[in-house]
């Protein structure tokens, strides 16, 4: 099977599991200059159809693939799993979680779930000299190898397997508490894959939030004038977040070191400089100057208090 197989449990388990890979049909949508776009259609047990579609754009150095479940109403257990098993020799896994990624087995703590883990934007799996980054905006659970979701049907996994297969677990009705007994109708479900050369994290990590947080583009009822340089000149650091701060005018910036050495803040975004930066406290209320040699360490966060005579200079 190919990526973005669409694998179907009736009941809870997995050796059930059957795979939609008959009656499909496939068109063309999109042949331009600028975008290709490619579509199947085809039956799928627990679901009308299913529809990926994948888009290829000029520039870009990535594919997406869109999932769309037309779902039925089932109220017998049922699971369905999105498969992408990728051609990466000895590849190691990285889940991008939340200020990390985390490696299953060598990362986390004894007895942590290994049977499906929770993904904050995406997988990467890459060996010493390629890899690809996995995006996966909709949908959290990641199963690495197989379909080992039900502790009840494949036992507690306590170390998992080398493999550079992944699952995206996408739905269930196994949980007999206070959820929809069935899951019928549309769902959509968007991943996008990137391949590159030997493994980046700050890059996985940018790709990762590019795809869950796009750019949406809004109308300014004045005129802003020139921005702030918020690019840092070390490629392990990221401007995560720029939100308005405790004072009127003030703002606060959360930078994050997703690469592998420490970062000088202030040698990496020098502009800061001029903004009379403190360091905030858990509220947001600036506290301390944020000092030159300031080190953020690899997977380490800081939230910045920055005056407004940081726009102040930016636009002179």
């Amino acid at each position: 099977y190919g990526l973005g197989a669409y694998f179907y449990v009736g009941g809870r388990d997995p050796a059930n599991a059957e795979l939609a890979d008959e009656g499909v049909a496939c068109r063309v949508v999109e042949s331009g200059p600028l975008m290709a776009v490619v579509e199947s259609t085809g039956p799928a047990p627990g679901c009308e159809k299913v529809v990926r579609r994948v888009t290829l754009a000029r520039g870009m150095d990535n594919v997406r693939l869109d999932v769309t479940l037309d779902k039925s109403a089932v109220r017998d257990p049922e699971g369905v799993h999105i498969a992408f098993p990728f051609q990466v020799p000895e590849g190691a896994v990285r889940v991008d979680t939340a200020f990390a990624m985390v490696r299953p087995n060598e990362d986390q703590l004894p007895g942590a779930c290994k049977n499906y883990i929770t993904a904050s934007r995406g997988v990467d799996i890459s060996n010493d000299q390629f890899g690809v980054t996995w995006a996966t905006p909709d949908a959290p659970l990641v199963e690495v190898g197989a379909i080992t979701n039900d502790p009840r049907a494949t036992g507690w996994i306590e170390r998992l397997e080398p493999a550079a297969t992944i699952l995206s677990y996408v739905m269930n009705n196994y949980w007999e508490t206070n959820y929809k007994a069935a899951q019928d109708g549309p769902a959509v479900f968007r991943y996008a894959l990137r391949p590159h050369d030997g493994y980046d994290p700050a890059a996985a990590h940018r790709f990762g939030t590019a795809q869950s947080r796009p750019l949406v583009a809004a109308p300014l009822k004045r005129a802003f004038g020139e921005t702030p340089d918020l690019a840092p000149r070390a490629p392990g650091l990221v401007v995560q977040a720029m939100m308005p701060g405790p004072d009127d005018g003030a703002f606060l910036l959360r930078l994050y070191n997703a690469g592998a050495e420490p970062v000088d803040v202030l040698d990496a975004l020098p502009s800061l400089a001029a903004a009379e930066p403190r360091v905030a406290t858990l509220d947001g209320a600036p506290a301390a100057p944020l000092a030159a040699g300031y080190t953020l360490a690899p997977n380490d966060f800081i939230t910045v208090v920055c005056s407004t005579r940081f726009v102040e200079v930016a636009q002179r």
